[in-house]
C-alpha cells in the first residue's frame, strides 16, 4: 500500500493539475490569487536588485570570492560539508584567511566615496541595465571601489573590454537643482579603477596587502634584472645553488612536534609572477605561491613530508574535481547571480573570454587524453614552489609540491606599487607582446608602447624608435630590438602599454561654478 507521504511526493502540485482539481469539485474549484500590479513591480524590483548585486558583488570582499576573483580555484575552496539537495548543485565554501577580514581597507578616500570626481563635478554612479534610468532606484554604486568588481580583464580600467562598463550612468545637479543623467561612456572612454585603491607605502596594517593585488600582475610586476636574481640565490641557495623552501630547523621556542621555516621572511615579503602561455597561445603573467599561505612559521615536522605526497598525488584530480564542480553548478543552477560569478571565474583563472562552448571544451578536456594540456592551463596559482635553482644559461629551474618542474627564462617581482612611466602615466607589462609577430609589433602605436630605462618607462616615440625586431636566444628567453632614425638601437626584455589620463577623457574639465554635484541629504 503506498503511503500518504509517497502520494505527496509522487503528486506535482502544477497548474494543470490545480485546473484539473478546480473541474472535479465543482463550485468549490480553487482560485488562484491573482498578482496584483504592486506584486508584479515589488517582484521585478527583488530580481533587479538581486542583479545589481550580483554584478556589483555586494558584500564580494566578507564573503566567498577571494581578491581575483575566485572561488572553485580559490585557494581556500573546500567542498561543503552540507548535505547536497536533490537538484544535483553541490555546496561548496572559501575559508578565506584573516587578511581577507581587512580586504575594505585597501580602499582610499577615492575608493571608499560615494561619489565619482569626474571632469564636469561630483556624481553618483548607478546601474541602469534596463535603459529606464534605475526605474526601481536599486542600481546605485556605494562606494567607488565596488566598480573594480566589473573589470572583467584586471586591467586596472573599466572600458568597453568590460561586459557592464556601457550600462553605468552618472547622475548628478545643476546650479538650478535640475538633474542631469549622462552615460559614464560618455564621459570617460576608460576609468582609471586604480585611483581607488592604495599601495604598498600607503599601507601600515600587518593584515592588508597592497591593492594592487586586486588587478593582474602586469599592472604592477616587472622582469627582475640578471643581477638581482643572483643576489637572491646567492644569499639563500646551497653550495649547488638551490633553495630549498620546505628546509627547517628546531628553534628554542619550538614544541617538540614543530619546526621553523628557515626561509620564512623571504618567501613571506616575495612576490613572484612568471610567463604562462594560455591554451590559445598568448601570454600571460601569473602569480607564484609559497606554502607561507599556510599562514604560520611552523612546519610540523612530520607533515612536510606528508603534505607534499597528497599534494603530489592529488593535484591533478583536485584540479579536474574543482572544474567539474564549477562546470556542474552552472548547469545545476541557473540564476544570474551563480552564473555570472562562474563567467568571471572562468575568465580569470584561463585569461580567455567565456563561451559555453569553450567552457565544454575544457570540461571535457581535462577528461580525455589531452588532460595534462588543461589542467596546465587551469592549475596556475594553486601550486606552491616547493624549490629553485638558477641554471648557468640564465634560466630559473622551478619546483613546485605537485611534482611539476618547468623552465622560466624570467623572474618577475612587484614592491606592491603600480606601474607608472616617467610623466606618471600608468604603464602595463605586455606580456602578450612575446607572440606578436614583427609586422604586429611594427603595427603598434609608439606613443602609447614603452620600456624600461635608467630614468624610469619611457614611450618607444619619445626614444625616437622606428622599427621593433623580436629576437629569441638559446635559453627561451626573448627580447625586443629597438633601432632608431640614426641607425642606433635599445634592446628591451618588455615592451610596456602605456594609457594616458588624456586618452581616457572626453569631457574637458568644467569651470568650477558650472560644475554638477550630487543630491545631499539635506537637499532631498
Amino acid at each position: 500500500m503506498m503511503s500518504i507521504n509517497n502520494k505527496i511526493n509522487t503528486t506535482k502540485l502544477n497548474l494543470d493539475n490545480l485546473s484539473t482539481l478546480s473541474q472535479k469539485i465543482g463550485g468549490n474549484a480553487l482560485k488562484l490569487k491573482e498578482r496584483t500590479p504592486q506584486e508584479i513591480e515589488q517582484n521585478k524590483m527583488l530580481d533587479m536588485q538581486k542583479k545589481v548585486d550580483a554584478i556589483l558583488s555586494n558584500n564580494h570582499f566578507a564573503t566567498t570570492l577571494d581578491e581575483n576573483k575566485k572561488h572553485y580555484f580559490s585557494r581556500y575552496f573546500a567542498i561543503s560539508p552540507i548535505h547536497n539537495r536533490n537538484d544535483g548543485y553541490i555546496h561548496t565554501t572559501t575559508s578565506l584567511p584573516k587578511e581577507y577580514l581587512y580586504q575594505g581597507l585597501q580602499f582610499n578616500s577615492a575608493g571608499n566615496s560615494k561619489f565619482l570626481d569626474t571632469p564636469i563635478g561630483q556624481m553618483e554612479i548607478f546601474l541602469d541595465l534596463e535603459g529606464d534610468n534605475d526605474k526601481y532606484g536599486v542600481g546605485k554604486v556605494g562606494f567607488m571601489g565596488q566598480l573594480i568588481n566589473l573589470d572583467n580583464n584586471r586591467d586596472g580600467y573599466l572600458d568597453a573590454d568590460d561586459e557592464f562598463f556601457d550600462k553605468l550612468k552618472l547622475k548628478g545637479y545643476n546650479s538650478s537643482g535640475e538633474e542631469v543623467i549622462l552615460k559614464l561612456s560618455d564621459v570617460y572612454g576608460a576609468l582609471d579603477l586604480t585611483k581607488f585603491v592604495k599601495t604598498q607605502k600607503e599601507i601600515d596594517n600587518k593584515y592588508v596587502v597592497s591593492g594592487t593585488t586586486l588587478f593582474r600582475p602586469e599592472e604592477s610586476y616587472q622582469q627582475m634584472q640578471k643581477e638581482d636574481i643572483k643576489k637572491i640565490f646567492a644569499q639563500y641557495g646551497d653550495k649547488n645553488g638551490y633553495i630549498d623552501f620546505t628546509k627547517t630547523y628546531k628553534s628554542e621556542t619550538d614544541k617538540e612536534w614543530e619546526k621553523t621555516y628557515v626561509f620564512w621572511e623571504f618567501m613571506q615579503s616575495s612576490n613572484f609572477a612568471i610567463k604562462d602561455t594560455k591554451l590559445n597561445g598568448e601570454t600571460r603573467l601569473e602569480r607564484m605561491h609559497f606554502v607561507t599561505d599556510f599562514k604560520s612559521p611552523l612546519a610540523f615536522a612530520e607533515n612536510v613530508a606528508k603534505f607534499e605526497k597528497d599534494f603530489k598525488r592529488g593535484f591533478n584530480n583536485n584540479i579536474k574535481m574543482r572544474f567539474d564542480t564549477m562546470y556542474n553548478n552552472y548547469y545545476a543552477n541557473d540564476s544570474f547571480a551563480n552564473r555570472l560569478n562562474i563567467k568571471r571565474e572562468f575568465e580569470v583563472v584561463t585569461g580567455l573570454g567565456f563561451s559555453e562552448a569553450k567552457f565544454k571544451e575544457f570540461y571535457e578536456g581535462l577528461k580525455g587524453v589531452d588532460a595534462s594540456k588543461y589542467i596546465d592551463a587551469l592549475d596556475g596559482e594553486l601550486d606552491y614552489i616547493k624549490g629553485m635553482l638558477l641554471n648557468d644559461d640564465g634560466t630559473i629551474t622551478l619546483d613546485f609540491f605537485s611534482g611539476k618542474s618547468i623552465n622560466v627564462a624570467e623572474l618577475y617581482s612587484t614592491n606592491g606599487e603600480f606601474n607608472l612611466t616617467q610623466k606618471g602615466e600608468r604603464a602595463s607589462v605586455m606580456s602578450e607582446a612575446s607572440s606578436l609577430n614583427e609586422e604586429e609589433l611594427n603595427k603598434l602605436d609608439f606613443t602609447q608602447v614603452g620600456m624600461q630605462t635608467d630614468n624610469g618607462i619611457v614611450s618607444l616615440a619619445d626614444l625616437g624608435i622606428q622599427f621593433i625586431q623580436k629576437e629569441m636566444f638559446a635559453n627561451g628567453k626573448i627580447a625586443f630590438v629597438l633601432t632608431k632614425g640614426n641607425g642606433s638601437t635599445l634592446i628591451a626584455s618588455d615592451l610596456y602599454k602605456i594609457r594616458s589620463v588624456e586618452n581616457m577623457l572626453l569631457f574637458e574639465e568644467l569651470e568650477e561654478k558650472d560644475k554638477l554635484h550630487p543630491r545631499f541629504e539635506t537637499e532631498a
